[in-house]
């Protein structure tokens, strides 16, 4: 019996000192946080920091950009490039100028190569041309080939015969006497020439005379410049460079 009375009575005891302890713990913390000098915001002596903290902020930061400096953590994702038909700007604007030198470069080459294969087919006409025109020899024999070729002055020379159309040269194949004639005409440039066996008129102001004939003859086409001094539209005086050829004839000196 007293067993059981001494039990309920420190049981008592216990719970009332248990409660007393639990009614007096807020006061009990405050005291402790006035005794050591805590913010009232300490919680068992640690201080509570905000999040939005100005440090707080600096250091996320700070740390954030540490993480992505060592690749820990990725970049916020970059505005969207702009890309033209598919294509980011630089490709295309490449693209473009290739483009453009190319169509260029075949417009050169189309050109030029025209221009070659133009010239070519020239090359080979005057080839062909000058291994069919006809070489004359330095004694000129006598033939009637050069009697149609006097119709090219349409004038005649009295003691003389035309022999046509001749090749001249800078160093002149009648080169013993000359003179330079604005008025010239064949007849003129013959009686200069009257000690001569050969004379020539070139470019329609020039007389030439001669002892030796030709050595080249040319197509008559090529002695087509009029006589400085004649009336007549169709009496001609050589060419540039090609001589309208004349030959006494024989027994007239």
């Amino acid at each position: 019996m007293d067993s059981r009375r001494h039990a309920k009575f420190y049981l008592g005891q216990w719970e009332h000192q248990k409660q007393g302890r639990d009614s007096t713990a807020p006061e009990f913390n405050a005291n402790l946080h006035r005794q050591n000098n805590y913010p009232p915001d300490i919680d068992d002596g640690l201080h509570v920091v905000q999040d939005l903290a100005p440090e707080n902020v600096a250091y996320l930061q700070k740390h954030e950009q540490a993480l992505v400096d060592e690749g820990l953590k990725p970049q916020g994702l970059a505005p969207a490039e702009r890309r033209i038909y598919g294509l980011r700007r630089a490709t295309f604007i490449l693209t473009c100028a290739f483009a453009l030198i190319l169509v260029l470069y075949i417009c050169i080459v189309g050109v030029f190569g025209s221009l070659i294969t133009n010239q070519s087919a020239e090359i080979d006409h005057l080839r062909e041309e000058a291994f069919e025109r006809p070489s004359a020899s330095t004694n000129l024999p006598q033939t009637t080939l050069t009697a149609p070729l006097a119709t090219v002055t349409w004038v005649k020379v009295a003691d003389w015969e035309f022999i046509g159309c001749w090749e001249d040269d800078s160093s002149r194949v009648f080169g013993d006497s000359d003179k330079e004639d604005t008025a010239l005409t064949n007849r003129a440039c013959a009686n200069f020439c009257d000690d001569f066996e050969y004379f020539g008129t070139e470019f329609g102001t020039q007389c030439y005379c001669s002892k030796t004939p030709p050595k080249t003859v040319a197509p008559p086409w090529n002695c087509n410049s009029h006589c400085g001094g004649s009336d007549l539209t169709s009496e001609i005086c050589g060419g540039f460079f090609f001589l309208s050829a004349w030959r006494r004839n024989n027994g007239t000196r």
